[in-house]
């Protein structure tokens, strides 16, 4: 994975070695605080790829995180910034999500189901827009288990809009079409998605309206230990109950 930098006001603290006996303790109230947090009681971070026009990378900005370069991907939780990451996705939707328009300020609304949208009328750009005003985005959201340097895991999401939904119907039917046999029957069946961890960094892209940097997404290498596959379960059971994101301050998205 590339090298992780986080410059930031959230740095993680100098971790102190703790005696055997405290974490003894510790682990006897394992969990504890967490017994009524809901899923949708937790924000989902987001990741996305800094582009020219991000908050991040504009060094006279509040957002500005020292280091911070296009190209690189924003998680938006820890407000780390990655050359490449490791991911695996649990979890898939298509919604569409409600924006302001760029030229208003621009600003997330809200989600709505696919279909909302044929009650409107498209614009001269081809974007569905509502009654107020307001531009419909068709977003295809993917919810992963972020693998970090250290080798622990986080749940995030990326979206994909405009040009990288062919990438994202790609990714798509690459995980449905895989087979692989039971070693006990033979048969063939399709796996989870979260059998495979996947490697995503990013590529120049250009058309007559601009450039930007894109996704490229290859895959790496087959989960491999029960405790990774178990925590991408986990994960999955955790996004279906929570699939309503909001993404981070000052992020919006390819078209709006």
């Amino acid at each position: 994975m590339g090298k992780e930098e986080i410059k930031h006001p959230l740095a993680a603290a100098p971790v102190t070695a703790l005696s055997a006996e405290l974490m003894g303790e510790m682990a006897k109230d394992a969990g504890a605080g967490s017994e009524n947090v809901r899923p949708e009681d937790m924000v989902i971070p987001f990741v996305t790829i800094l582009q020219k026009n991000s908050p991040q990378v504009d060094d006279v900005g509040g957002s500005y995180i020292e280091g911070a370069k296009i190209g690189q991907f924003y998680e938006s939780g820890t407000q780390a910034v990655y050359d490449e990451v490791h991911v695996i996705p649990c979890e898939h939707r298509t919604m569409m999500v409600e924006w302001h328009p760029r030229e208003t300020g621009g600003g997330f609304i809200g989600q709505h189901e696919l279909g909302y949208e044929k009650q409107f009328q498209r614009n001269d750009r081809g974007q569905w827009v509502t009654d107020a005003g307001t531009l419909l985005i068709q977003t295809m959201y993917f919810y992963c288990l972020l693998i970090q340097p250290s080798g622990d895991t986080m749940p995030v999401v990326f979206s994909f809009t405009s040009s990288q939904l062919k990438k994202a119907r790609t990714w798509i039917t690459r995980l449905v079409s895989k087979k692989v046999t039971d070693p006990k029957t033979g048969a063939k069946f399709t796996p989870p998605f979260y059998e495979m961890v996947w490697k995503m960094t990013t590529v120049p892209e250009e058309n007559d309206k601009g450039a930007w940097r894109g996704f490229k997404i290859d895959p790496l290498k087959q989960v491999d230990t029960l405790e990774l596959f178990q925590a991408a379960r986990k994960a999955r059971t955790m996004f279906q109950n929570n699939a309503t994101v909001k993404p981070a301050e000052g992020v919006t998205p390819e078209g709006v």
